[in-house]
């Protein structure tokens, strides 16, 4: 039937990767220069699991931070940016920009659209994906 037919093809638009390490940058303005800085680039999680389905445009990313407390994410997509990166919400709302270099340097790029605090910009790097 057809809905059996389309539910096979979206198990097909399913790409699976795992991911070594997952780091956490936090950007902020320099007080004395106006610049954006690192203020932090950390450590954040290991055991990286990224499905994306090419059908829908989402991720499904998952990961233990480094107290082994486990993360999921389940991004959808919203629009995507002249650079190509994409505009993403999560199953909460919030919203993300992400930038899919798999094919490129086997890196993918979540940066959180909404400042910590209104002062810092959180972004995730996967990295190591295979």
């Amino acid at each position: 039937m057809v809905f059996g037919n389309n539910y096979s093809q979206n198990v097909n638009n399913e790409n699976t990767y795992k991911c070594d390490s997952i780091y956490m940058q936090y950007l902020g303005i320099n007080t004395e220069t106006g610049k954006t800085e690192t203020a932090a680039f950390i450590p954040f999680g290991t055991s990286g699991q990224i499905v994306f389905n090419s059908f829908f445009k989402s991720y499904k990313i998952s990961f233990k931070d480094s107290d082994g407390v486990f993360y999921y994410i389940n991004l959808h997509y919203l629009s995507q940016q002249a650079d190509g990166s994409l505009n993403m919400a999560d199953q909460d709302s919030i919203k993300y920009t992400l930038t899919d270099n798999i094919s490129i340097d086997n890196t993918l790029i979540l940066t959180f659209q909404q400042p910590i605090e209104g002062k810092l910009i959180a972004t995730l790097f996967f990295v190591g994906i295979n």
